[in-house]
């Protein structure tokens, strides 16, 4: 059964929460056809949404793998090649993303029966060609999915791409960077820390104010290594100093739970919650770039966007602020 509802939702969010109160578990198809409303919503702003409520925890996805398999079955798998490789050339947003999510789910996450050729060929197919082009697409959704698929399935000779990438991106699409690097550094083995730094110097805030969620979802990954958590120390220290307020809240509140994490390192997990709830959380700020992230992706898919500027991104940041403070 569904959670209840929240007030975290947002509009678009409640809506198809809403349907799925009433109608439990469906397709995405399911919950577009049940949508109200005039016009009717696109395909890929409903399948986003109710991603991004599935990293919200408010739902789950389950994969249909008996309807893959009959698929796969229905035609050789050069005829499978050609159709992906056709929606990933489109430029279309949904059919790009149809694409890439029929691709990650049968090459990592189907039981090994399911697509044994799919999976053996896939790496050294065309395909792979399709999504490095998509990386430098116009469409912001397109690049995005592109770079996440060619992250998961651990296409090495991608780096060079995902790295001119980053340098492309970096001053026009903020909202991009957490996840580009994350998939830069699941590829690399020796991960190039440099390239996160070199963002504190942009003279655009969302890029500087990316780099500590970056930070949170990068440095985690290496529990042995003290090198990351040095330099991300040490990327904070310098990011509580920044001119922008709401970069500074944030870079407070990441070095108190750094702080935390050292003061309750031998604590019971128990003692480790009171100790987060009562001396850290109630600093965390109204903002931090992950909401950033989540709500300007809605804004960019109820307004039927693909593209952005950095003003109007940070534009959409002070309208956030005005309303929160």
């Amino acid at each position: 059964m569904p959670p209840r509802k929240s007030p975290t939702l947002t509009e678009a969010e409640l809506r198809i929460m809403e349907v799925l109160w009433e109608k439990g578990a469906c397709t995405v198809q399911q919950a577009l056809d049940w949508l109200p409303g005039t016009p009717p919503l696109a395909y890929n702003s409903v399948l986003t949404t109710i991603r991004i409520l599935e990293k919200k925890g408010y739902v789950e996805h389950v994969k249909d793998f008996t309807y893959m398999e009959s698929l796969l079955a229905m035609a050789d798998i050069d005829t499978v090649f050609d159709e992906l490789a056709e929606l990933l050339g489109s430029e279309n947003g949904e059919q790009t993303s149809i694409a890439n999510l029929f691709i990650r789910d049968i090459a990592l996450l189907a039981p090994e029966h399911i697509g044994r050729e799919f999976k053996r060929k896939i790496r050294d197919s065309y395909l792979i060609e399709a999504l490095n082009s998509n990386i430098f697409s116009k469409n912001h959704f397109v690049r995005y999915d592109s770079i996440y698929t060619l992250g998961k399935l651990g296409i090495t000779r991608s780096m060079n791409l995902l790295i001119e990438a980053f340098h492309t991106y970096k001053e026009t699409d903020p909202i991009i960077l957490p996840g580009l690097v994350f998939e830069l550094f699941w590829l690399q083995e020796n991960d190039d820390w440099e390239i996160v730094g070199s963002l504190l110097q942009s003279p655009n805030y969302p890029t500087r104010w990316s780099t500590l969620r970056i930070l949170d979802h990068t440095v985690y990954q290496y529990p042995n290594d003290p090198k990351p958590a040095k330099f991300k120390k040490s990327c904070i220290k310098k990011l509580i100093k920044d001119e922008n307020q709401l970069i500074q809240q944030e870079a407070i509140y990441q070095n108190l739970k750094l702080e935390y994490a050292e003061k309750t390192l031998d604590l019971p997990k128990k003692e480790k919650r009171i100790i987060l709830k009562k001396e850290v959380e109630s600093f965390k700020p109204s903002i931090c770039f992950m909401n950033v992230q989540i709500q300007f992706t809605n804004y960019l898919i109820e307004t039927k966007k693909t593209s952005y500027t950095i003003n109007e991104l940070k534009s959409f940041i002070d309208k956030m602020s005005q309303k929160r403070s």
